[in-house]
């Protein structure tokens, strides 16, 4: 009976610690934590042409990472940044018109949105749409530079 006991007991934690990572943009480990992303994004921020990142929800979680070494990854390569500043925007409009050069380097605001607008999740929904921004709080500039 004990045993059952903690076996399930183990089973829940370990369940719970998957759930809280499947949540998370960002998965801390090893000393450092990580931020993925895709293609374009990636090659731009290797070249130090993109120096802000975005993702859809409130700015805290983000905010941690500040002054820290961070790993960007993108189908397992990596490059080292640190972030600088972490900012807050209420849709996705507001955040390009304010960082559009710095997160889509060489593309005009219409051709940002459309890309922003084209990236979905696992299940095929539309992250960057005005619900699921709204939904999550809104849009956060993460500001980096390479290490």
């Amino acid at each position: 009976m004990d045993t059952i006991l903690l076996l399930l007991l183990i089973i829940s934690v370990i369940l719970i610690g998957l759930i809280i990572l499947e949540r998370r943009h960002t998965i801390t480990g090893g000393g450092h934590d990580f931020i993925f992303t895709n293609e374009p994004w990636y090659t731009l921020i290797t070249e130090g042409k993109k120096t802000v990142e975005a993702r859809v929800g409130k700015p805290d979680r983000y905010k941690k990472m500040m002054k820290s070494d961070v790993e960007m990854r993108c189908n397992g390569q990596k490059t080292m940044i640190v972030v600088k500043d972490v900012r807050h925007y209420d849709d996705l409009l507001s955040f390009l018109k304010a960082e559009l050069k710095k997160t889509a380097p060489g593309m005009s605001e219409t051709e940002a949105k459309k890309a922003y607008l084209d990236i979905t999740d696992k299940s095929g929904k539309q992250v960057y749409s005005p619900e699921n921004i709204s939904e999550k709080g809104g849009v956060v500039a993460i500001e980096f530079k390479l290490v």
